[in-house]
């Protein structure tokens, strides 16, 4: 028999046996529950990294992407059809690179060649940038697949709901407070609100999605009468609180809309009572947050009532109409990815927007131009496939969470064809973890994917290699990418400018090189010119590179009037052509296009006649040009006016007005007055611009008694307390307290019209010297100084009353007008 010793030991051994089983079981459940979270983690840190949109965050995610897929390839997909669809969008990508003469040649290039424009003879212009393009798309594509592996069972399906939710809800959070202080995110700091993205649109995409799942979460959790339902409550209103931060119409409908979606499906199968208790209170509670916190957004809405919005309209409108033109040109493969910035400018007619236009505010009107339509068909085959793969929906106890992904999904694809959510790799991907989280985790019954587990590796091979080639140009300011070089190119255009270097080859080197990378550029080429008839004086040169930036822009004024400003030093007929091309073009702000004009040309002595002439083809111009002008090309320009317009109906009549004034002010007022005696009536108040006239040539008297039948004295409104009170009492106690205005301007009016001149003086200049006096002041002033023979005085006051009274006037027009 054995021992009680031996016994003992076996007691022992068996029970740290079921310690190590059972912390071995633990330790399995803890780190599957590290990997469930772990693709979540990823996306939010794509997204707190720009979206994405860095050149090195792009590097990491196809790092990222492509070891994972050597270690763990794609072993399923979402079908057969998909994969099929997928391959032919990659395929549709890749014709850009056939020859140009194999699908025909659109008419502009014809011109770029004439002009000497060095295009790849490939169907697109920049060969480089779809190359780079087609990386992102295969990059893209592989984490979908990537994303399609990660499959959360029930209990891990809520889990990853609510760490997804509580990320999103710490997003909002930090868009609230960043917004509210003023504060702006490092890689988004070029948007007007706190965002991770660089256009708020991105960030309300993913707050959005992030919302109607723990919209969803609430309802069901109340619904069951579970306490976890306060918390996703409190994460649906941080989430809508900072939509409304945002200061996205487009993230707060979205948001709504998939809320109202969710009620409709989940109406089929639950009771309408219950979900309106639940959910009724909770969406007002949402609209009720979005009156108190969001005043921007909602003046945001409030210009759909106002022209704003047709404006807005139109834009989008006229840029899908020029889009669409640009892909009925070259409808088999479209210009090449990430080429659409440099060619869309040969199409723009339609689009009113007056600066560049990097995309075409729609994904699918991007994929369109890009890869022709027969790109936007596998993209059309993609989206039924992932929607057909949704189907049979089932009724299992994750149905209705999968329904609110779905949603989120269709919200995705909704806010893309009016933008670009899928072209940034954060919002790309939150999509794409949507579609998989709404998806049914079984795979459906046939063929398995298309690709097997070695081409994956290689796809992720190439995807590794491409991503540490991009980092490694990225770290050491390689140039072998377009957004490098690009960069390069403008800071050492800036460092000539700031630091005056003069090194003309080392310029020229850079630019060289950009234009290499995207020819369609147009500033390349207007910097080039610059460069070299600043620094080498090659005006032939300098001539053809501008002709060049001209030809790739046609419609933005800033080309041309940089060109002019350019040619002002060197020759007077170029800048001359150029600026009259920037007049012939669009611009919003014209008034500011010659500020800058005048202003540039007021350096140039030499311009002044041509500038003069110019004018004379804007009529605004030239009414901004006369009011600029000194005193001397004010007298000399104005007859020619006058020449071509004898009653300057050519001007508005506000301008009118003030060019007439100026005319009596500064210039010839002797041939002035003789054109208001040819031309009676060209102006309201005609009278009062043949007083200042007068008034310039030192005939005071004169001025006054043109002055005089035209003023009334002012109303002065007494209340009882000053009714019954003669003038002697008033003016004791005015003289006691100088500081009663209301008393002082009845003791005025009692003085001027009592005829007593030296008491209204007194008092008009007791009361100047007080704050804030009424302008009839001036007036009784200016009459009593008449009265007392002194005329220059008089006109003085005159003058100060009438400019007075027509600003007061102004201002109480103001509130009529907005109302």
């Amino acid at each position: 028999m054995p021992s009680s010793t031996s016994r003992h030991r076996r007691r022992l051994s068996r029970g740290r046996i079921r310690e190590e089983r059972l912390s071995y079981r633990f330790g399995l459940l803890y780190q599957s529950r590290l990997r469930l979270l772990l693709l979540p983690t990823f996306i939010f840190l794509v997204i707190l990294a720009g979206g994405g949109m860095p050149l090195w965050a792009q590097a990491l995610v196809l790092i990222v992407g492509g070891i994972t897929a050597i270690k763990a390839p794609p072993h399923s997909s979402p079908g057969r059809g998909f994969d099929w669809a997928v391959l032919a969008l990659v395929l549709a990508s890749c014709l850009a690179f056939l020859p140009e003469s194999w699908l025909g040649m659109p008419a502009w290039r014809e011109g770029a060649h004439n002009l000497g424009i060095e295009l790849a003879r490939t169907v697109a212009p920049s060969p480089y940038r779809v190359g780079e393009g087609l990386l992102l798309l295969i990059g893209g594509i592989l984490w979908f697949y990537l994303i399609w592996q990660w499959k959360p069972q029930a209990d891990e399906c809520g889990r990853a709901l609510w760490y997804i939710t509580i990320v999103v809800a710490l997003m909002a959070l930090a868009v609230s407070i960043g917004t509210y202080y003023g504060i702006k995110y490092p890689l988004g700091s070029s948007a007007r609100v706190f965002t991770f993205f660089e256009n708020r649109n991105q960030m309300a995409t993913v707050l959005a999605m992030g919302g109607i799942l723990s919209f969803a979460m609430a309802m069901q959790s109340m619904r069951k009468g579970r306490m976890k339902g306060v918390w996703h409550l409190l994460c649906t209103l941080l989430i809508f609180v900072g939509l409304v931060f945002c200061q996205s119409r487009a993230g707060v409908l979205l948001f709504c809309l998939g809320c109202v979606l969710w009620f409709v499906v989940r109406l089929r199968v639950s009771r309408v009572n219950t979900m309106f208790k639940v959910g009724a209170p909770i969406f007002l509670l949402c609209i009720s947050l979005l009156v108190i916190f969001g005043k921007s957004t909602l003046e945001r809405f409030s210009l759909w009532e106002k022209n704003d919005t047709g404006g807005i309209a139109e834009m989008r409108v006229g840029v899908y109409q020029d889009a669409s033109k640009m892909a009925i040109e070259q409808p088999v493969a479209g210009v090449g990815l990430g080429n659409f910035p440099g060619v869309f400018p040969q199409y723009r007619d339609k689009a009113k927007v007056f600066q560049s236009i990097i995309h075409p505010e729609s994904d699918w009107v991007w994929v369109m131009t890009e890869t022709g339509f027969t790109g936007l068909a596998a993209l059309l085959a993609v989206l039924v496939f992932l929607v057909l793969r949704l189907f049979p929906f089932g009724e299992d106890r994750t149905a209705p969470l999968r329904a609110a992904a779905a949603i989120a999904f269709v919200i995705f694809v909704l806010h893309s064809l009016f933008d670009v959510p899928g072209h940034r790799l954060g919002t790309f991907m939150m999509g794409a973890m949507m579609y998989r989280l709404a998806a049914p985790m079984r795979a459906p019954r046939g063929k398995g994917p298309l690709l097997g587990r070695w081409p994956w590796r290689l796809i992720g091979l190439v995807c590794l290699a491409g991503g540490l080639f991009w980092l490694a140009a990225w770290l050491l300011d390689l140039p072998v990418h377009s957004r490098i070089v690009k960069r390069q190119a403008m800071a050492r255009v800036a460092d000539e400018v700031e630091l005056r270097t003069r090194d003309a080859e080392a310029i020229l080197g850079v630019l060289d090189r950009a234009i290499d990378f995207d020819p369609m550029g147009w500033w390349y080429y207007s910097s080039r010119a610059t460069t070299r008839l600043n620094l080498q004086r090659d005006s032939k040169g300098a001539l053809a590179d501008f002709r060049r930036a001209r030809f790739l822009d046609k419609t933005s004024s800033e080309v041309s009037f940089y060109e002019g400003k350019v040619w002002l030093n060197y020759d007077n007929r170029n800048a001359m052509a150029a600026w009259r091309d920037a007049l012939n073009r669009e611009d919003p702000n014209r008034q500011d296009l010659f500020r800058k004009m005048l202003e540039a040309a007021h350096t140039s002595p030499r311009f002044q006649p041509s500038l003069a002439m110019l004018t004379r083809f804007d009529d605004d111009f030239r009414y901004a040009y006369l009011m600029q002008a000194n005193d001397q090309d004010f007298q000399r320009e104005i007859p020619n006016d006058v020449l071509v317009s004898p009653k300057l109906e050519n001007f508005t009549p506000a301008q009118r007005q003030e060019l007439l004034e100026k005319w009596a002010l500064r210039g010839d007022r002797v041939a002035f007055l003789e054109y208001l005696d040819a031309n009676p009536g060209i102006v309201p108040e005609e009278w009062y611009y043949r007083a200042v006239a007068e008034a310039g040539e030192g005939h005071y008297e004169s001025a006054v008694a043109d002055f005089a039948p035209h003023l009334t004295p002012p109303k002065v409104v007494r209340s009882r307390q000053y009714i019954g009170v003669s003038m002697e009492e008033n003016e004791r106690v005015y003289n006691s307290s100088p500081g009663d205005i209301v008393r002082g301007m009845i003791l005025l009016d009692m003085q001027g019209r009592a005829g007593n001149d030296r008491g209204a003086l007194r008092t008009a200049n007791l009361m100047l010297k007080q704050r804030h006096v009424p302008a009839g002041v001036y007036y009784w002033k200016g009459e009593a100084l008449r009265q007392q023979g002194e005329y220059k005085q008089a006109w003085e006051a005159w003058s100060t009353y009438w400019k007075l009274s027509a600003r007061e006037a102004d201002k109480q027009l103001e509130p009529e007008e907005a109302q």
